[in-house]
């Protein structure tokens, strides 16, 4: 793209984070939970042709504010849609709740930690 001349501007990221089944195990995997905050810890990345900077953003983000974040992103609006904070930021996003397998909203701080250890 950078050789074309042409600007861009792309996200990426991911719906889920996976958590370790059959811990401790003979055979363990990876699979989608929803009981753990490392579940819900996912990548998510801008990037653009008139980016100047690397920056890494640690506040805690939801996926339940997408339509906050795309607007701002795309410079659309629309009264349905509340602009709480800036999201690409280091601004605090105030409570984040996630929404678990059986459709119910969830504190984030209320999930448990799946740490992985190297031993």
């Amino acid at each position: 793209l950078r050789h074309s001349g042409d600007s861009f501007s792309l996200v990426y990221f991911s719906d889920h984070g996976l958590a370790f089944k059959e811990r401790g195990k003979a055979v363990q995997y990876l699979a989608h939970d929803d009981k753990f905050q490392q579940n819900f810890q996912v990548p998510f990345m801008v990037l653009s042709s008139d980016s100047k900077a690397h920056r890494i953003i640690k506040a805690r983000r939801s996926a339940n504010d997408f339509l906050s974040f795309f607007s701002q992103w795309t410079g659309i609006s629309a009264k349905e849609i509340k602009n709480r904070y800036r999201f690409i930021s280091e601004q605090k996003a105030g409570p984040v709740y996630i929404t678990n397998f059986k459709l119910q909203k969830v504190d984030y701080n209320h999930l448990g930690s799946d740490i992985f250890s190297l031993k």
